[in-house]
């Protein structure tokens, strides 16, 4: 799956939402991130669950990336580090993958001095990004939300407010589900 794909996938699903956050300005007086997105390493969380599972060695592809985008009706940029795992895995494989990227991200939000606003939560429904678009169409298969998996929490780290959002979503092909795990850690700098 290309780059370009998983970017669009990303935006069409709505990973993220709009950030409500305080002014974080940098010593230079612009705009600033927190300390966990600016330190935010996807390669590192891939690395991490690569070496918690040899099944995530042996199947998985990967890919991490950083960008911004300026919702329509909105002012500010919102940044976003992506990291994404996919690969041809079992419901149980992804579970496990899920599970362990759960423990890892909030054990880094927290070690970046960030404070969680709730324990992760694994709904859909109120999620605080841009809902799930009826219809939504990827890689020439329907995208159904309950076969959505995954977790999301907001965090704060001084006068920034963000989130972690991670899906798992389902791609059929040949008679196989190839799963995409994509995750992001978004906030707007103001």
């Amino acid at each position: 799956m290309s780059k370009g794909h998983v970017w669009l996938l990303m935006v069409a699903l709505g990973v993220a939402g709009p950030v409500v956050s305080a002014a974080a300005q940098s010593k230079d007086g612009k705009p600033g991130h927190s300390t966990f997105y600016h330190d935010f390493s996807a390669e590192a969380v891939v690395e991490a669950c690569r070496g918690q599972f040899k099944f995530v060695r042996d199947k998985c592809g990967s890919g991490s990336r950083g960008g911004g985008f300026t919702w329509k009706g909105e002012a500010a940029e919102e940044g976003f580090r992506i990291l994404d795992l996919h690969g041809d895995l079992s419901d149980d494989e992804v579970k496990q993958v899920l599970d362990a990227l759960q423990a890892e991200l909030v054990k880094r939000a927290k070690a970046a001095k960030a404070v969680l606003g709730h324990d992760p939560k694994d709904t859909i429904v109120d999620r605080p990004m841009r809902l799930l678009q009826p219809g939504l169409i990827w890689a020439g298969t329907a995208v159904i939300p309950s076969s959505l998996r995954g977790f999301y929490f907001p965090y704060k780290a001084g006068q920034v407010e963000g989130w972690v959002d991670v899906l798992a979503v389902p791609i059929p092909r040949d008679k196989k589900a190839e799963w995409l795990i994509l995750g992001a850690v978004h906030e707007v700098a103001r």
